[in-house]
């Protein structure tokens, strides 16, 4: 049940509905979380080494959140890899943590991907870390690729100390779309939002805007400082893409122990509120409770202010492509929300 403190005011709270077991058959809820079929990660980064070098095993505790997770879970093998966007900076970090989280609750790998872009002059020596992968990187100074080689060793090294696979890929090209590419052979991408938060059109950076609106697969983009996730708020339109974002909430918070509240724009007693009380149903087959509030309004607005109110951690939404079935309630406003969420976002199509 929800705690006072974060009660969230004028929010029509929907009774938890009672459920027996089954799957419940009510508007879409967009089936079970995709996977992808390949692309799993390599071996463990303890034992084996990357493609750009073994990681060493270090001494520090692990990431913070782990020890929340149950032993031995491993979420049914919800995922196989995660991919997550490698630049060296602060944010690629807390990007990684994220993604160390995540593939700790569904037993999931991680890839670490950097990529090279921009004109350069000079050569860099080849030497035992090169692959094929990296030949297009040969024309670049030695210095750019051993600062892309060396931030690709130190996630191989948070993930060695969390027990988490680890596989460095360190490629050539506009970042953006090497990250897109790389994606269809994971199961999600992890990208840290970058850019000045006073203007609209930076606040997530170039990169991971357009990774955000071009990739298929779902997209979790972080922001400055990495907080465990222990709250998560779901925007259900009753779209298929939203389906698919409860549904993957629904499943990590029964292993991480989440608490979920459901934020839709419907009046009691509409279609809509229907829907959203039967995801609360299909939460509970996971053994999660997960409030449902129904406002009426546009969705950046609703979700905004219950988010002041209920303080998550995570904001899942869906995110369909242009031209695909939407919900009424996110509709096309599922960029703004992204882009002006000051928590993680995870935007499923």
């Amino acid at each position: 049940m929800p705690d006072e403190a974060h009660g969230c005011h004028g929010a029509a709270r929907a009774p938890h509905p009672q459920h027996d077991g089954r799957r419940p058959g009510g508007p879409l809820l967009g089936g079970g979380p995709r996977r992808a079929d390949g692309g799993a990660a390599g071996q463990r980064a303890a034992s084996t080494p990357s493609r750009v070098g073994e990681p060493a095993r270090g001494d520090e505790h692990s990431p913070a959140g782990t020890n929340r997770v149950r032993a031995g879970a491993k979420g049914a093998g919800l995922m196989k890899a995660i991919m997550v966007g490698v630049d060296g900076s602060p944010q690629a970090e807390v990007a990684l943590r994220y993604a160390i989280e995540i593939a700790q609750l569904s037993g999931a790998g991680v890839v670490g991907v950097a990529s090279i872009f921009g004109d350069f002059d000079g050569e860099s020596e080849p030497d035992e870390h090169m692959s094929r992968e990296m030949e297009g990187l040969r024309n670049l100074p030695r210095a750019a690729v051993d600062w892309f080689k060396q931030a690709l060793d130190n996630c191989g090294q948070i993930c060695a100390i969390s027990d988490v696979p680890f596989t460095a890929r360190l490629l050539a090209g506009d970042p953006a779309d090497v990250l897109t590419r790389e994606a269809q052979a994971v199961d999600m991408v992890v990208i840290g939002a970058t850019g000045r938060r006073d203007v609209h059109s930076e606040l997530l950076g170039s990169t991971a805007s357009r990774v955000m609106r071009n990739c298929i697969k779902p997209v979790l983009i972080t922001r400055d400082e990495y907080r465990p996730i222990e709250r998560v708020i779901v925007g259900y339109d009753g779209s298929p893409a939203s389906g698919h974002a409860l549904e993957w909430a629904a499943d990590l918070a029964a292993e991480g122990r989440w608490r979920m509240a459901i934020v839709t724009g419907a009046m009691p007693e509409s279609a809509l509120a229907e829907g959203a009380e039967y995801g609360a149903q299909l939460v509970a087959t996971r053994g999660v409770e997960a409030e449902t509030m129904l406002v009426a309004g546009d969705a950046p607005s609703v979700i905004f202010e219950q988010a002041k109110e209920w303080k998550p951690d995570l904001i899942a939404i869906g995110g369909p492509i242009r031209g695909a079935l939407t919900g009424f309630f996110l509709g096309e406003a599922w960029p703004d929300i992204v882009e002006q969420a000051e928590v993680p976002v995870m935007r499923w199509r």
